[in-house]
């Protein structure tokens, strides 16, 4: 694996810092290079990291240095976005932007137990973020806009027992 310098994770540090940014999605197989056109899911098999704020690039470097052998798995990427004034790291999993990746995406996400997901375009800027109308954080919140719990309660569901690209109601499911 590529490593990083200690410029680059600085670098990460500045984007939590400024209140104009989202956050980071990095690389580290590729020098902190953003990805491109990727759904980015967090995974349990990672701890979240949190200090804080400021962020330093010592603080994120720790953190990555502490997760490389997940960090060096193919679609595993670095993250950190700030909320409620403290920052939090982890190792994402990013999926393609294809119709494909969506629907795993959102498997992940509900599989994770995740409250949403990360959009990155196609020049590796963050393009939104995708809240999960079934988790317990956001569920009344959402549940007032019908129309993203509709696409997810209706998303096919891409598996061995439906490979014909059937649909499954989700609706009145649990998922905790």
């Amino acid at each position: 694996m590529r490593s990083m310098r200690q410029d680059q994770y600085d670098a990460l540090a500045a984007k939590l810092n400024d209140p104009n940014d989202a956050g980071f999605s990095a690389n580290p197989r590729k020098g902190g290079a953003p990805p491109r056109s990727r759904y980015m899911v967090g995974q349990r098999d990672v701890e979240e990291g949190t200090h804080a704020m400021p962020s330093t690039g010592t603080d994120i470097r720790v953190y990555a240095d502490s997760n490389a052998p997940t960090l060096s798995r193919p679609e595993r990427y670095l993250g950190g976005w700030v909320e409620d004034e403290d920052a939090y790291l982890d190792v994402p999993k990013g999926f393609p932007r294809t119709p494909q990746g969506e629907v795993d995406a959102r498997k992940s996400t509900l599989e994770n137990s995740q409250r949403a997901y990360g959009v990155v375009d196609s020049k590796g800027r963050y393009a939104g973020t995708v809240y999960s109308p079934f988790h317990p954080a956001y569920q009344y919140e959402i549940q007032a806009q019908d129309s993203d719990r509709d696409v997810w309660a209706e998303m096919p569901l891409h598996s061995a027992q439906f490979k014909r690209g059937r649909s499954i109601p989700l609706k009145d499911q649990s998922f905790s």
